[in-house]
């Protein structure tokens, strides 16, 4: 999407998620997690305006093994998302991984660390 590859995403969250301290599981030891987090990025994007603005949805969720209660069964479950559009001109998409998707990152860093912060237990 141009000039925003898979790899470019990636390396931003992986980078973002190791500034934070949130350990990134990868091969045997995310299968041995017992909840097998994932955290999903999708962005999604298109020119509008006849190709004057460049139009991106960003979603982002963490994704966990979950236990229904009845059933006893094993399924995935988001446990945490949010969504943020981004319009801009079409030569500043490269505003999507150096403003929008560093913004939205960082919500998840926050709401991730007071969710797991040990402070007052």
């Amino acid at each position: 999407m141009l000039g925003l590859s898979k790899e470019r995403i990636e390396n931003k969250v992986e980078l973002e998620m190791k500034k934070a301290g949130i350990d990134i599981l990868a091969g045997d030891e995310w299968l041995k997690s017992p909840d097998l987090p994932m955290l999903v990025v999708d962005i999604e994007g298109h020119d509008v305006y006849e190709g004057i603005l460049f139009a991106a949805s960003i979603d982002i969720y963490l994704k966990q093994g979950a236990t229904l209660v009845r059933t006893d069964q094993k399924c995935w479950a988001s446990t945490w998302n949010t969504h943020v559009n981004h319009v801009v001109g079409r030569n500043a998409v490269d505003t999507i991984d150096t403003v929008a998707l560093p913004a939205i990152l960082d919500k998840f860093v926050l709401d991730y660390q007071s969710a797991n912060s040990t402070h007052g237990m």
